[in-house]
């Protein structure tokens, strides 16, 4: 996988699956347009994580779509891409800030970054022809510089990893419903 090559070892990782009644292409065609955040439960739990970027800036972000678009405009960086097979996501910072202390750093930058207090984290999406259908996963993977680093996460991890497993499911969920309501 990709993401092995980007993030081969980590501290911490997210993994979730699921089967989609439609072609590679059309799950890979839906993952790169759909609206991530149309339900009410993850617009409610990404105002969450913005309300400290809005108590400080007066502004969460960007209001409606959450796309693959918006998400880079939000920090995350795409590391890799091969369409109908895997894309991998990259973002550093120190996550457990509330309104995240993101790095700023190059795409090619991403594997050799390692300075202490910061954390990187790879998510991925990996389409897998299943018969008629296909498997789509995604995979988060967390690495942590220094003891610091490793403690400071460990602890906001210990709170936001259910949260972050259920925006997960429900961005696979919601892929799911588009792609079969549509297939070609």
């Amino acid at each position: 996988m990709l993401i092995d090559e980007e993030l081969p070892v980590f501290d911490f990782t997210e993994h979730h699956l699921i089967r989609i009644a439609a072609s590679p292409a059309h799950v890979d065609r839906t993952l790169r347009t759909a609206d991530l955040a149309s339900s009410l439960i993850m617009r409610a739990l990404f105002f969450l994580r913005g309300l400290p970027r809005f108590i400080r800036h007066g502004r969460i972000g960007k209001a409606g779509r959450l796309d693959l678009a918006e998400l880079q405009r939000c920090g995350f960086m795409m590391l890799r891409d091969e369409p109908e097979h895997e894309m991998v996501l990259g973002v550093v910072g120190r996550f457990w800030h509330p309104t995240g202390n993101l790095a700023t750093i190059e795409p090619e930058e991403f594997r050799g970054f390692e300075q202490d207090g910061f954390c990187k984290a790879a998510w991925n999406f990996v389409i897998k022809p299943d018969g008629g259908s296909s498997l789509l996963s995604t995979e988060t993977r967390i690495r942590c510089f220094g003891p610091h680093a490793r403690k400071r996460f460990s602890a906001y991890w210990f709170f936001v990893r259910p949260f972050s497993g259920l925006i997960r499911i429900l961005m696979l969920r919601k892929i799911k419903r588009a792609a079969e309501g549509a297939v070609p």
